[in-house]
């Protein structure tokens, strides 16, 4: 990301350094920004084009501390930092942070292993909590909406930077999952899940193309029943729906900002799909 203004970046003890790009392999120290206190670990270091501008700015995860933004001047040059959100602290909070649009709407969120944080331009919103350890994002099931990969989980995205579960893959409760990689390994056009192991060999998965979230399946259950619609009985009427209520629970199922006849039509369309017969 930071490519675009030839820089790339390192880290020292108690600073994050930027080193500016001369051509081919050569490099000059640019500027040196203290994205932490008291020479705590900083985990993540993410391009995201925060201001608006067309120059990727750094999103920066430290050990303990809020996720912070320092602004890109493309002159080598950052500016101090901001604070952007202050629930996504933690110990290891931003230990596997990732850049990725996964609401559809042209800005780059961040995504953690323990939540999605999604970009309004101005600031972050914390939206739901995922699992904790690495996590990974492709289009799994080539519908053109962004998925995750967690340990052991699939969750597949329905749009607005929501999911729904798409199955598990058993990585092995006995050996920490310490990485997650995507990649279309055996060229067939889907995208494949490798793992790495702590102390074992590394897995790779095969993708046969997992099948599409079933729309209307409120509860993640991989089904459309009872159950889904008093979720969505439970919304009806609601006109406040939107990503900080989590469009009402995934009730405003076309996400419009409210739960109504369109909604619930949604719904029965799909009455009783993925349920065993």
């Amino acid at each position: 990301m930071l490519a675009q203004c030839g820089m790339t970046l390192t880290r020292v003890v108690g600073l994050d350094v930027v080193f500016l790009n001369q051509g081919g392999f050569s490099f000059t120290q640019g500027s040196q920004f203290n994205a932490k206190a008291d020479k705590k670990r900083t985990w993540s270091i993410v391009g995201v084009r925060f201001d608006g501008d067309d120059f990727p700015d750094l999103a920066v995860a430290t050990d303990g501390e809020p996720v912070k933004i320092f602004l890109n001047d493309c002159a080598g040059g950052f500016s101090d930092d901001q604070v952007i959100v202050t629930s996504a602290v933690g110990p290891s909070w931003g230990k596997n942070m990732v850049a990725a649009d996964m609401n559809l709407d042209g800005q780059l969120d961040l995504l953690d292993s323990h939540t999605l944080l999604l970009n309004l331009q101005a600031s972050f919103i914390d939206t739901f909590a995922i699992l904790p350890g690495p996590v990974a994002v492709g289009d799994l099931n080539l519908d053109g909406i962004p998925d995750v990969v967690a340990t052991n989980k699939i969750m597949l995205g329905v749009g607005q930077g929501y999911f729904a579960t798409g199955g598990y893959y058993e990585t092995g409760e006995e050996f920490p999952l310490a990485d997650i990689a995507l990649s279309d390994l055996d060229q067939d056009g889907d995208i494949d899940i490798v793992t790495a192991l702590e102390k074992a060999p590394n897995r790779v998965y095969w993708n046969t193309i997992i099948p599409p979230p079933v729309v209307g399946d409120l509860d993640g259950e991989l089904d459309v029943d009872f159950a889904d619609f008093a979720m969505l009985a439970s919304h009806y009427g609601a006109t406040n729906c939107g990503v900080s209520n989590k469009w009402c629970e995934r009730a405003d199922l076309d996400f419009d900002n409210d739960v109504d006849l369109l909604d619930l039509g949604k719904l029965v369309q799909h009455w009783l799909e993925g349920t065993i017969p």
